[in-house]
């Protein structure tokens, strides 16, 4: 009897030590997402019109999108809020941040530092393509460069559209079509990844030679 009391004594301690430790694990894993750099890429839809002038791009409300195809930490956020381009260039000028994902409380965010366009006639539609770098920044402030990309249509040709900005005009009811964001290594990264291909491809070099 006592045997099988000391043995029901055992299994509740350990049951009992084991709940604050996995509480803890717990916390733990929680507390290392929250600490993760925003990393991976996604693609931006819901936003609507826009308006260019030669050096900037406003926005028309709503300002909010929705997030697809996500990946890494940066998959974790369904959507956001977007601001305006004041200033082409490099470095741009815009209302930062540029991006904030999830709620707009200015915890995950994506800054601008330079952004471009170019413009392309694509049938009937005259495509504007902006160019967007700058860098994620995640609540507790680990920081990862990353580029965006924006594609708008109208209707029109772009010998009209050219004439048009470089008069000072304003372009407007420019059609949302498409956006892409993602994380880029930084260049000590890419240089690392060079000289591990150039390792690999003597090693190859060297076993062919051998051979």
């Amino acid at each position: 009897m006592l045997g099988l009391k000391s043995k029901v004594l055992n299994t509740t301690l350990a049951a009992t030590f084991a709940i604050p430790l996995a509480t803890a694990g717990m916390f733990a894993s929680a507390s290392s997402a929250q600490a993760a750099a925003l990393t991976g890429e996604f693609d931006m839809v819901g936003l609507t019109t826009a308006e260019l002038k030669q050096d900037s791009l406003t926005f028309l409300d709503p300002k909010t999108f929705l997030i697809l195809n996500g990946s890494g930490t940066l998959g974790s956020f369904s959507g956001g809020t977007i601001n305006n381009i004041l200033g082409f260039g490099s470095p741009a000028s815009a209302i930062n941040p540029f991006l904030d994902l999830g709620a707009k409380d200015g915890l995950d965010i994506f800054n601008l530092t330079s952004a471009s366009y170019i413009t392309e006639q694509a049938g009937n539609f005259v495509a504007l393509k902006v160019t967007v770098d700058g860098f994620f920044k995640s609540l507790t402030g680990e920081i990862s460069q990353g580029q965006g990309f924006f594609t708008f249509q109208k209707v029109g040709k772009k010998a009209d559209f050219d004439k048009a900005l470089a008069e000072g005009k304003t372009i407007s009811g420019l059609t949302y079509s498409a956006s892409y964001f993602a994380t880029v290594p930084e260049p000590a990264t890419l240089l690392g990844l060079g000289a591990v291909g150039a390792a690999m491809a003597m090693s190859r070099r060297r076993k062919t030679l051998a051979s």
